[in-house]
């Protein structure tokens, strides 16, 4: 497997991630391994070597990891514990394994075509945006039509979120290929294009993006101290805002049907509580598929059954505590933190990317998917390769550095 190989795989993966999910809204926990695992053979073909993949991350992984599997020992639920473990230890190392070779991808004279597979591929991405709302399914109605027409209109809930998740990586594949009021543009049009599907965390989403990208062209040093700041306050104190939306929250009113607010914040409500019962090293992995007393009286949620927490952070504490939390809060340090060694010119959207993820993170899919893990890593690994690509003639700029 040569070097011509590697970039082919490169603009597949590149080409293939902003709309795949319109067709199979889980296909991230497919295709990113696939490119990951294509990658890795063929690196260590070509080389003889794995050095590429040598990265300090992995001592993370592995804190992680050990952690996981001490918690064992006090779960609630051990045996679906286990099996999430299996998936973790497959899944992870591959998601790494993929952004860290991207990160010292020695092919930035072929990123250019990676930048226009990924401008290609948004922009199927946005016209399959568009079929969905015109045809209320799009292409998933048409490959499903035994499916209800529920099940079909909020089939772009996924796909919509991996391409918020993408989002900076076209946004500077657009700048590199054209210019910044064709990357604005692709924003301003997705912005006004969210809004019309069911997926009310991506429509959030991306104004939380924009927002935070103007932020950040003021005062890239603010911008990244706010985001570093913010996102460790909001980790260690999740459960204490949830409580007290619940105080103001007395007749349980706040509800937006289409964004099931109502019913999230039963959940949210119900784990917050039960989190309280053990703050410190909580109730181990996929503890909240197994928890009968919530002792919280649901109003919009019908049943006990409670899959995953539709919060990330919240999902930490339930499952790990204060120290996953802080945990948690190392990992958000170090990834903000990383952004400082990328050119001032792309730090804003690096750090709205950041925002973004956190955003999703923190209001929908369970933590611990495949496909939602897999998107991260493919997002993450696209935006690097991207973002190293435009700093590559302003390294060592360091006067906004966070």
């Amino acid at each position: 497997m040569n070097t011509n190989t590697l970039q082919v795989c490169l603009l597949g993966l590149a080409f293939l991630f902003p709309w795949i999910g319109f067709l199979v809204p889980r296909s991230a926990a497919l295709i990113v391994p696939l490119f990951a695992v294509l990658l890795l053979l063929g690196t260590g073909w070509e080389k003889r070597s794995l050095q590429d993949y040598r990265s300090p991350v992995w001592i993370g992984f592995l804190i992680f990891l050990g952690l996981a599997l001490l918690s064992l020992l006090w779960s609630l639920n051990s045996e679906g514990a286990g099996e999430r473990i299996e998936k973790l230890v497959m899944f992870l190392p591959i998601g790494l394994s993929l952004a860290i070779r991207l990160n010292g991808m020695g092919l930035q004279s072929s990123v250019k075509n990676v930048e226009w597979a990924l401008v290609a591929g948004a922009g199927i991405a946005l016209a399959a945006l568009w079929f969905h709302m015109v045809t209320d399914g799009g292409v998933f109605a048409l490959l499903n039509p035994d499916y209800t027409s529920v099940e079909k209109a909020v089939s772009v809930n996924r796909p919509s979120a991996i391409l918020l998740l993408s989002l900076t990586a076209v946004f500077l594949s657009l700048n590199s290929v054209f210019n910044r009021s064709a990357a604005l543009l692709f924003v301003v049009v997705l912005m006004v294009s969210l809004p019309f599907t069911t997926s009310q965390t991506a429509s959030i989403g991306i104004l939380l993006w924009a927002l935070t990208w103007a932020l950040a062209q003021m005062s890239a040093r603010f911008a990244g101290w706010a985001v570093l700041v913010g996102g460790c306050v909001l980790i260690f104190t999740m459960p204490a805002l949830v409580l007290v939306v619940e105080m103001f929250d007395v007749e349980r009113t706040f509800d937006y049907g289409a964004g099931s607010v109502g019913a999230r914040l039963d959940i949210w409500y119900a784990v917050t509580h039960k989190i309280l019962q053990s703050p410190l090293w909580g109730f181990g992995l996929e503890a909240s598929r197994v928890v009968a007393d919530w002792a919280f009286e649901f109003k919009y949620v019908s049943g006990i059954n409670i899959p995953h927490p539709h919060n990330g952070i919240l999902q930490v504490w339930l499952e790990f505590g204060v120290i996953g939390a802080g945990l948690a809060a190392a990992a958000w340090v170090a990834l903000v933190r990383g952004v400082r060694h990328f050119s001032p010119q792309t730090r804003p959207a690096l750090y709205a990317g950041l925002i973004a993820f956190l955003f999703i993170l923190s209001v929908s899919h369970g933590l611990w998917q495949s496909w939602w893990v897999n998107a991260v890593f493919g997002a993450a690994a696209l935006t690097i390769l991207v973002a190293r690509r435009a700093g590559s003639g302003a390294e060592g700029a360091s006067a906004n550095q966070v």
